[in-house]
């Protein structure tokens, strides 16, 4: 039956970004703010977690963990148990009040409160207590919601909350043209002075046009750190109608299963997925010998910032021995305080940080015969920095490739088909299982080659690219999740189950009807089955 109670939908349209040129120092101190409110949250969430759980506690009686829950459940629903739930919610509410409140007194911008009460709120919807945050300047995120909504054309009209320099109406007529003419500004407000905004500019990368029919929501200015420089991006959130292919009946399309895994294949690479249509077609999703392979070059970068004896600097260890022999080889006299205390101090610094921050003061503050020890620690220190950019962007580069992988064929089976199905299942059980138990030597192995094959394929990633093509696409009813239960064992022409060594027995023969399968295939077709 079509949908017609959304009438609208949200997307989020990103954009690369450079360094702010103004209005930085403003957003590291918003940052700051959104921090400590965030925290002042999370303890009130503590505190609400904990009278609640007082109240309901006494009332968690049976042999069970499920019949005690039951228990908690129906307690709840009394009027007695229920007004004094009601009583801490109001209270969580005026805390929240108090805490906005101060927040707002120093300083933290109102977009930004919004914002961190917003995530606050859904994060309280799990079961798990929530977290504190650390203050990091070089990780971290501003919004300015417009709460009513404004049109996408007012953000290139010199609106006073959020606005873009407009770019050249013909520059996404192709590719020459969009890389001239596609860097523009990008202006959000982060605070007022009296009446006047206060903006925080951005250069940014307007690769592809907003739609103008949007309605512009919030906008977010993120950054996170690569080895020792920040990326920045711009992503804005617009809503818009609802597409015409939302409002079809979702049944009436072609279906697709896709089961996810994380297989080494002969050639290197890893096989990730497998999809199969109804129609007959199928294929595997995997991450080429290439890419793997870089992978494994970076951790073996990794590996020579801590013990490298193929270079005249050495690694960490090899700088931790020749410099502790040199500063011990001197007059203690005649070396600084600082250095002194670093002398004995280093022998349980784990970190490269702590070294090249030594190397840094070194240089700034020189004394008389120290050529040897800081042309040491400085040489050190530059292949040192050489090393850890070069293994931070190959990462940052690798996974961005896989994400891109991922986002291609799931937009291809995206336009090819109208169905996903997708068995439930919570990958962090898998997690859990891949840890590495006590056991022989191959055992230890083989477990922690699976869980490095796991983390590298990042199914989670694949999945969420897939259903984010689906729902894009053709609406949220398009995505369907099935239970995984003996998918994998069950023999889809005869129905037969069967056990086998899943993780080391790909081609599966049913010992029943004598049908060969690939056993991902089979669970594919399973779920095409089941639908």
């Amino acid at each position: 039956m079509p949908r017609t109670d959304r009438a609208r939908i949200m997307r989020a349209y990103a954009y690369g970004a450079d360094a702010p040129v103004s209005g930085w120092d403003e957003v590291q101190r918003q940052h700051r703010l959104r921090t400590t409110y965030w925290n002042a949250l999370v303890e009130i969430d503590h505190w609400a977690r904990e009278q609640r759980e007082a109240i309901l506690a006494p009332h968690a009686v049976g042999e069970t963990d499920t019949e005690r829950r039951e228990a908690r459940r129906l307690a709840a629903r009394t009027p007695e148990v229920r007004d004094q739930l009601r009583t801490v919610d109001q209270a969580v509410t005026e805390r929240v009040r108090l805490a906005r409140q101060a927040a707002a007194a120093n300083g933290l911008y109102w977009p930004n409160y919004l914002d961190v009460e917003a995530s606050w709120r859904v994060a309280r919807q799990g079961r798990n207590p929530l977290r504190f945050h650390r203050y990091v300047p070089h990780e971290g995120a501003i919004a300015f919601p417009t709460t009513n909504g404004m049109p996408v054309a007012a953000l290139f009209a010199g609106d006073s909350r959020v606005q873009i320099d407009p770019v050249p109406p013909d520059t996404w007529d192709s590719r020459r043209q969009r890389r001239r003419q596609q860097r523009t500004i990008l202006r959000i407000r982060v605070g007022s002075q009296g009446r006047a905004p206060l903006w925080c500019e951005v250069p940014i990368y307007l690769h592809r046009p907003l739609p103008p029919e949007g309605i512009h929501r919030v906008t977010y200015l993120t950054w996170r750190r690569v080895a020792s420089r920040l990326r920045f991006q711009v992503s804005i959130v617009v809503e818009l109608p609802v597409p015409a292919a939302h409002l079809a009946d979702p049944a009436e399309g072609p279906l697709v299963a896709v089961d996810l895994c994380w297989r080494r294949l002969p050639d290197g690479g890893i096989r990730v997925g497998y999809w199969r249509g109804e129609d007959g077609e199928g294929g595997e999703i995997a991450l080429p010998a290439r890419w793997v392979a870089a992978m494994a070059q970076c951790d073996r970068i990794r590996g020579y910032r801590d013990s490298d004896d193929l270079t005249p600097e050495g690694g960490l260890e090899q700088l931790r021995a020749r410099l502790s022999a040199w500063v011990d080889a001197q007059d203690p006299d005649t070396l600084p305080e600082w250095l002194r205390y670093a002398r004995r101090e280093w022998g349980r610094w784990r970190s490269h940080g702590r070294f090249a921050a030594l190397a840094l003061r070194w240089r700034g503050e020189r004394f008389a015969g120290d050529e040897d020890g800081y042309t040491l620690i400085e040489a050190w220190r530059q292949r040192d920095k050489h090393l850890w950019e070069y293994e931070a962007n190959q990462r940052d580069e690798l996974l961005a490739e896989r994400r891109e992988i991922y986002r291609v064929i799931a937009a291809q089976l995206a336009r090819r088909y109208r169905r996903l199905l997708l068995e439930d299942l919570d990958l962090r059980a898998f997690a859990r299982r891949d840890g590495v138990d006590a056991g022989s030597d191959e055992l230890v192995m083989v477990q922690t080659a699976r869980r490095h094959q796991r983390v590298l394929a990042a199914p989670h990633v694949l999945r969420g690219a897939l259903v984010n093509a689906f729902v894009r696409e053709h609406g949220p009813e398009a995505v369907v999740r099935i239970d995984p239960a003996y998918t994998t064992q069950t023999c889809p022409g005869c129905g037969q189950v069967h056990e086998f060594d899943a993780a080391r027995q790909l081609i599966v023969t049913c010992p029943a009807c004598g049908e060969t399968w690939d056993q991902d295939a089979r669970a594919c077709a399973n779920l095409l089955g089941a639908a």
